[in-house]
């Protein structure tokens, strides 16, 4: 592993596509004194979410994970295929225990950006039951017709549709290539429905320039109101109001555009304190980038690469364009996966952004600096990287596509440098803890070390700070040496 020092926010812009700006040897920008007080640790493990002992999950190319409301110990994992897929805990092991589909076109194969690519639940899920999908939709071949299709769902049972309410369509937009796709789908801090979407695709430069077209859905960032009346009743392929803080709501641009100049930005989050959207833009021959996304801002494609000229390849603009918070050459990523910030007091990797790359497996770290990211470590490696999520606790979690059909997994990145914040112990009753040991909430309150404590996925806990959610717990050294089994508490 290493550590490498960038250049990560510049204006300046220059002619020709190989000229490696933005990228310096190591130790080129930060004196020794700086460079160890922002180190970050390289002491990240990255294991199987979902496994048990020998008990382990698999998956068909599992493109995200998200918690399920209000649950610590459940998830949907999404699969390109279509599948829904919700997993549990179940008392000692994980459980698939059940699941709901979409028919999708394609999604199957290894290099495919087409399926199921993105997921939200509704922010009031509990009440509406309302969740949504991202999706490539139409038919296959020279003569078929691809639509990128954003729909709505009340769940029934668990996730599946509930009976006699069909999907509700929010955005159908004609897709003129099968790639570029974007694909994630995610809830603002204002309760607005956020996708960002590729430029449409095709490996060169987007020659119909819609990045750049403010009349054109494609290359951009739109914004939705999914809960107000319909702003376009007579228009069957939008169902949705228009916020009226969207940059173009009144005029200029399409009303639903919150920023453009995209390439392909298929996994974005927003930060969990600030709300700002954080990007991962794909690169088309030289560059790859992470890149801040303000209202309204044009984000630079195709006029540039990174900070690079594209088209024109001399002499583009800069004046108007956000520049990249951090670019990346070919010679170190290809296909970057858009990441998570970890937050969590006290710890070494607090406020770091956690990112990786398709095409070479590396995942990296880097702290954000001002308007920049900087110290970036790489910390360890995931095979067909797919997406980075946060579970309820604050934990990150990768979805690995895998080699086959049928080997995809769900990563977590533990480490003691990972705290996750500090806890309280919540509950009404005294607990049978071991077979001749009573124990009290206030014992296990004053004296946690005297006890062992494992997290609901089974593994053994170094204290119970390092957990939120609920816990098992029993008294170590229990006088006939056969302790009870764990028993649970919750920690808020």
């Amino acid at each position: 592993m290493n550590v490498i020092n960038t250049v990560f926010r510049t204006a300046t812009f220059v002619s020709g596509r190989a000229l490696a700006l933005g990228v310096l040897a190591s130790g080129a920008l930060l004196t020794a004194t700086e460079t160890a007080a922002q180190q970050i640790p390289q002491t990240v493990t990255i294991r199987n979410f979902f496994k048990v002992g020998n008990d382990s999950l698999a998956f068909s190319r599992p493109i995200l994970t998200k918690p399920y409301p209000g649950e610590d110990s459940a998830f949907i994992v999404l699969q390109q295929n279509g599948r829904i897929v919700t997993v549990r805990w179940m008392g000692t092991a994980w459980r698939k225990t059940d699941s709901a589909s979409v028919t999708v076109l394609g999604g199957t194969n290894g290099n495919d950006e087409q399926g199921l690519l993105g997921f939200a639940f509704h922010p009031n899920y509990a009440q509406s039951r309302k969740y949504y999908l991202y999706f490539e939709d139409g038919t296959s071949g020279s003569g078929g017709s691809r639509f990128n299709l954003l729909v709505e769902r009340t769940a029934g049972e668990s996730l599946r549709p509930a009976t006699g309410d069909p999907q509700r369509t929010i955005l159908r937009l004609r897709d003129p290539y099968d790639n570029h796709n974007g694909g994630t789908i995610d809830f603002d801090t204002e309760g607005h429905l956020v996708l960002g979407i590729g430029d449409g695709g095709t490996i060169n430069g987007d020659p119909q320039n819609r990045a750049q077209n403010l009349d054109s859905l494609h290359g951009k960032f739109l914004r939705f109101d999914v809960n107000g009346p319909d702003a376009f009743p007579g228009d069957t392929t939008r169902n949705y109001a228009i916020p009226a803080t969207n940059p173009f709501a009144v005029s200029g641009g399409r009303p639903e555009i919150w920023a453009y100049g995209a390439r392909n930005p298929f996994r974005w989050s927003f930060h969990p304190v600030t709300g700002e959207i954080w990007l991962g833009d794909v690169g088309q021959w030289d560059w790859e980038e992470v890149t801040r996304v303000p209202k309204g801002a044009n984000l630079g494609w195709r006029l540039r690469e990174g900070n690079v000229c594209f088209d024109p390849a001399q002499d583009c603009p800069s004046a108007g364009l956000e520049p990249p918070v951090l670019v990346l050459p070919h010679t170190q990523a290809s296909c970057i996966i858009g990441g998570a910030f970890f937050v969590g007091p006290v710890s070494a990797f607090n406020g770091t952004y956690i990112f990786g790359d398709f095409g070479t497996s590396r995942v990296w770290a880097a702290r954000v600096q001002g308007d920049t990211l900087a110290n970036l470590t790489e910390i360890g490696s995931v095979s067909r990287l797919a997406s980075f999520d946060r579970d309820r606790q604050g934990r990150i979690l990768a979805s690995s596509l895998g080699s086959t059909a049928t080997n995809g997994r769900v990563l977590v990145l533990e480490s003691p440098d990972m705290v996750l914040g500090p806890v309280n112990l919540r509950a009404d009753r005294t607990m049978r803890a071991a077979r001749t040991a009573r124990v009290k909430l206030s014992d296990l309150r004053a004296h946690p070390e005297a006890y062992e404590w494992r997290g609901a996925d089974g593994r053994l806990l170094a204290t119970p700070m390092t957990y939120k959610g609920v816990a098992f717990v029993r008294a170590k050294g229990s006088a006939d040496g056969k302790a009870a089994p764990l028993q649970p508490v919750v920690l808020d």
